[in-house]
């Protein structure tokens, strides 16, 4: 990760749903936080092929905040699950939620 990653949310933008180099202009996630939740993260492929305008944005699979009471759509596990998770997946895995 680095200090200029993103992820475009804006759902009319072209690069909707992708990784992007801040700063731009369109509505996006800065990827790089204060906190440790995308410290270790994985994207998902929701809405990726086809990108469907309102059908939503990075679903990731990322770490837990210490005192968070949910996301805002994504999936968050402890450090320790998700290791193991990630150490049992290889580049055929399909991970169904």
């Amino acid at each position: 990760m680095k200090s200029n990653d993103g992820w475009c949310d804006a759902k009319f933008d072209g690069a909707y749903n992708r990784p992007v180099a801040l700063p731009i202009k369109a509505s996006h996630e800065n990827l790089w936080r204060e906190d440790d939740a995308y410290d270790l993260m994985v994207t998902t492929n929701h809405n990726q092929r086809p990108r469907i305008q309102n059908h939503g944005s990075a679903i990731f699979l990322h770490l837990i905040r210490a005192y968070a009471s949910g996301t805002e759509g994504c999936i968050a596990l402890s450090e320790k699950h998700l290791r193991n998770v990630l150490s049992r997946c290889t580049r055929h895995t399909y991970l169904v939620i």
